[in-house]
């Protein structure tokens, strides 16, 4: 959640720099960025208290908006490399750096682009007949969001194909390159309903987890509190928001490493409870069911957990990161086991 709040301050001062009227006005100083941030933060999670449906219907606005100047640059992009017979793949990596280090660093942008499939599992109760509706959505979402990096990227190398010139909030300068001024305002302003459409989605997904973790005594009972007017578990949301707030005060891309490596740990750690679970209690509901029996099961455990440890291994470097991550990681069973000795003990009493 907190790398959107992060970003959303970038695309902006771009967007701003763009116009010499409000150029001065641009965000730079670190408590600016971090007050824009929040800015992000507190009407989103006011529309998620209000409930799935009307969060949901206000990404879907937000896509459409976002997608707008995005097929206008696709186009002028498109013209561009068919007329200017330019080789995109030109130069193939940045200066001094090989095709190893390249695809390394690629691979984690891309991996986060990907991620999060399963995060929207946790509100499935609160999706009508989500055995039906989520293959459908993840039949169509996956091609359409292969082209939406996809081509924009394309597009944009027609005009900008220095490595050096893709860095964070670049799309607006890029879209300039390519269309003009008036196509990187559209880019720059698109840049920031993205942002806005990631964090509002994402805190939909993760302000579930503790809502569950409560249920099951794992954190406290007030964490489970139902607003009475909309039926959303606020207290979890506000407490999902407020991580938000305080982890906003890193980098880009320290976060942005961190997301990957704590993903994937709850990546790998829900393909065990596939095989254990499929193990211990076979006769579960499982309207999911994965074809091919204990061959099929071990394959989808299996592959993806040696691809994320080659992944993390080749990628992660900065030493902050590693510290963040290992602490955050180490805190889940650390806080497991002090909380499942409590409840045994709180039950022991009970029943005494």
């Amino acid at each position: 959640m907190a790398l959107y709040p992060v970003m959303f301050p970038t695309y902006l001062a771009a967007v701003m720099k763009q116009n010499p009227a409000l150029a001065s006005y641009a965000p730079s100083s670190s408590i600016a960025l971090y007050l824009c941030g929040l800015a992000v933060i507190a009407p989103f999670t006011f529309l998620n208290v209000r409930g799935t449906k009307v969060a949901g219907q206000s990404n879907v606005l937000l896509a459409l908006l976002l997608l707008a100047p995005f097929v206008l640059l696709c186009a002028f992009g498109m013209w561009k490399i068919a007329h200017g017979h330019i080789k995109i793949w030109q130069p193939l990596t940045a200066s001094g750096s090989g095709v190893g280090p390249a695809f390394s660093s690629g691979l984690l942008i891309v991996m986060w682009n990907y991620l999060a499939w399963d995060s929207l599992s946790t509100v499935s109760e609160e999706v009508d007949q989500p055995a039906k509706t989520f293959p459908k959505a993840l039949f169509w979402a996956m091609p359409l969001i292969t082209l939406a990096y996809l081509l924009p990227t394309i597009a944009g190398l027609s005009s900008v194909r220095d490595p050096a010139q893709w860095t964070d909030g670049a799309w607006p300068a890029i879209a300039q390159a390519v269309g003009g001024p008036w196509l990187g305002l559209a880019i720059g302003g698109a840049a920031m309903i993205s942002v806005l459409g990631m964090f509002n989605a994402t805190l939909l997904a993760a302000s579930r987890i503790p809502f569950v973790l409560a249920e099951d005594g794992y954190m406290p009972e007030p964490v489970t509190r139902i607003h009475p007017k909309w039926g959303t578990p606020w207290v979890a949301i506000l407490i999902s928001a407020a991580v938000a707030v305080i982890l906003s005060m890193k980098t880009f891309d320290t976060l942005l490493e961190i997301d990957v490596v704590v993903y994937s740990a709850g990546f790998v750690l829900e393909l065990a409870a596939l095989v254990a679970l499929r193990k211990t209690q076979p006769n579960l509901p499982r309207p999911y069911k994965i074809p091919g029996g204990w061959t099929g099961v071990l394959l989808v455990a299996i592959v993806p957990t040696l691809l994320v440890i080659a992944l993390i291994a080749s990628t992660l470097k900065d030493r902050s990161s590693i510290l963040i991550t290992l602490g955050i990681l180490a805190t889940g069973p650390v806080f497991y086991v002090a909380t499942r000795a409590y409840r045994n003990r709180a039950a022991a009493v009970s029943s005494a």
